[in-house]
């Protein structure tokens, strides 16, 4: 589980393996941008890396006004308005 801070923004991104990111599966080459949330649960699903990023509000201000709280994948970009918890 990872925990976030208010004002700061999550970036995760899948290095090698699948991992699943509270109801999404995510595989190697996917990322999720995460916001707003007091917390994310990561559950590998084989053996993976993960890469997480803690990124401070200001860096992404302006792509949070344009995509709410947006998960991307390199098949599909799935717009959420989940707050993790």
């Amino acid at each position: 589980m990872a925990k976030t801070i208010q004002d700061r923004h999550i970036w995760v991104q899948v290095a090698r393996g699948q991992v699943k990111l509270d109801n999404y599966l995510l595989q190697a080459g996917d990322g999720a941008a995460i916001s707003q949330a007091e917390s994310v649960m990561l559950v590998g699903q084989e053996q993976a890396e993960v890469l997480l990023f803690d990124l401070a509000l200001s860096i992404c201000k302006s792509e949070v006004t344009r995509f709410p709280v947006p998960v991307y994948c390199k098949h599909s970009v799935i717009n959420s308005s989940i707050k993790y918890s």
